[in-house]
């Protein structure tokens, strides 16, 4: 496996008829947690999007904002700490690597916690679809970190393009 550590919250509760305690952990305090419960995310994939959620944090400002300027190169970047500069490059990488769509996906859900469905009633789609859109921008973010490598196949000619050139 990978050495990154899930931020998990974690509830110790204790029986008071066996006097046992058992470990309980929230799966709904994020979004991604709660889909790869519910396997509808593999390893991977949750693994990227709590990469992306932490890189998201970090690159706060204050407790909510994000300096998009910054993000994308066209603000000030003197009031920004080396931690957050940092951040907002990895962010940015991250970014880059999926299509228009998965960005916001990715914002929405993994950066803001929000469900998928409340964005895929607001973008007019149906039921599920923007699950699997998500689920290619994880990969995506994966990819880009290095958490999975995508299997490439070998282009094999057809038979007309092998008799073309005689």
């Amino acid at each position: 496996m990978n050495d990154f550590t899930r931020p998990e919250i974690k509830y110790i509760l204790k029986s008071a008829r066996t006097g046992r305690a058992t470990v309980a952990t929230n799966v709904r305090e994020c979004p991604i947690t709660y889909y790869h419960h519910r396997k509808w995310i593999d390893e991977a994939q949750h693994d990227a999007g709590m990469i992306f959620r932490d890189t998201f944090e970090l690159a706060a400002i204050g407790t909510k904002a994000i300096d998009w300027d910054a993000v994308y190169g066209v603000g000030k970047k003197e009031d920004l700490k080396p931690k957050q500069a940092e951040a907002m490059h990895e962010l940015k990488r991250m970014l880059r690597s999926t299509n228009k769509v998965g960005r916001a996906l990715l914002i929405s859900v993994c950066g803001e916690g929000r469900p998928v469905t409340e964005f895929e009633k607001a973008a007019g789609w149906r039921e599920r679809f923007g699950m699997e859109r998500l689920r290619e921008a994880l990969d995506d973010i994966a990819e880009c970190r290095g958490l999975i490598t995508r299997k490439v196949s070998p282009h094999i000619p057809k038979r007309r393009e092998l008799t073309k050139g005689r």
